[in-house]
């Protein structure tokens, strides 16, 4: 998979986050320097979920 083909994918899934968690911000769903696994902690923090469940979360979308 290309990377054009994978921003488009987050480029959904962020939208489908936004439209189910309207407290997330745009900032929420950043990659700040590329780093993902620091969303993905910011992420859990705000949805009050563990790893496990955080994924589960993205595989539905």
């Amino acid at each position: 998979m290309s990377t054009e083909e994978k921003n488009d994918i987050w480029k959904v899934q962020k939208k489908k986050l936004l439209n189910k968690y309207t407290f997330l911000t745009e900032d929420d769903l950043a990659f700040r320097d590329g780093n993902r696994s620091a969303m993905l902690e910011n992420l859990q923090i705000k949805l009050c979920l563990n790893e496990n469940e955080l994924e589960k979360i993205f595989k539905n979308l």
